[in-house]
């Protein structure tokens, strides 16, 4: 199954290409600026000036007369297809989970995490970071859709939690005791699941982007019903 590119409500930033390590950019559909993530105060760059492993916020011109809208996707160059860049969708930059002053956005997630995949060599079907405030003490839960034995997702959790702490609002909390180490759950048909959550609080189907950092709680509860519904058949 080919993957859609990246896709937002107000146009299109990149499209598939078939045995290609990213998406090309729609250099044609719309005028598109970036804005270095790891330098926020350097001005917007072109598409000819991206720098492959780095990682952008886009910036979207239409024809419709939408002006420099700051989309707060954030993607990373993986290559290019002759002067064209390939792009990966990473995260959303101003999505934040902040429960006890973590403050972890979820490009910082992403980028934390899926190393630790390539590292361990997992390739989850679903993989997602949220807070459960359920658990004692609170935590992080990284639900998982992954063939690997639970030693390996027990080892990728203990690695992102290790990454994150490097952030000091995280790590804070952690040597507060407001915040335990990183759980795993297991999950099955999390994609569905996620799905049929986001559609609930209004997302249109052809809308929802499956994010590495969740800001709401209570997704134990929905994946263990989910997993018992389908024992139950």
């Amino acid at each position: 199954m080919q993957g859609k590119g990246l896709i937002a409500t107000e146009g299109f930033v990149s499209f598939p290409l078939l045995d290609r390590d990213g998406a090309a950019l729609s250099i044609r559909s719309h005028f598109l600026e970036f804005a270095p993530v790891d330098a926020p105060d350097r001005e917007p760059l072109l598409a000819d000036e991206l720098e492959e492993g780095r990682r952008y916020a886009v910036i979207l011109s239409t024809g419709g007369g939408l002006y420099r809208y700051r989309l707060d996707d954030v993607i990373e160059v993986t290559g290019r297809i002759e002067q064209c860049p390939l792009v990966r969708f990473i995260g959303r930059l101003g999505h934040v989970s902040d429960w006890f002053g973590e403050k972890l956005n979820e490009a910082q997630v992403s980028r934390v995490m899926q190393p630790v995949f390539v590292r361990l060599h997992i390739d989850p079907a679903f993989a997602m970071l949220a807070c459960d405030t359920d658990r004692h003490p609170s935590s992080y839960v990284l639900y998982v859709d992954s063939a690997q034995p639970d030693a390996v997702l027990d080892r990728a959790a203990a690695a992102i939690d290790a990454g994150l702490r490097d952030s000091f609002h995280y790590d804070y909390a952690r040597r507060l005791g407001q915040l335990g180490p990183i759980a795993v759950f297991r999950a099955r048909d999390a994609a569905a699941v996620y799905e049929s959550v986001a559609i609930q609080d209004g997302q249109r189907a052809g809308n929802i982007k499956p994010l590495a950092l969740d800001r709401r709680n209570g997704w134990s509860k929905r994946l263990y019903r989910r997993a018992e519904q389908t024992t139950a058949v």
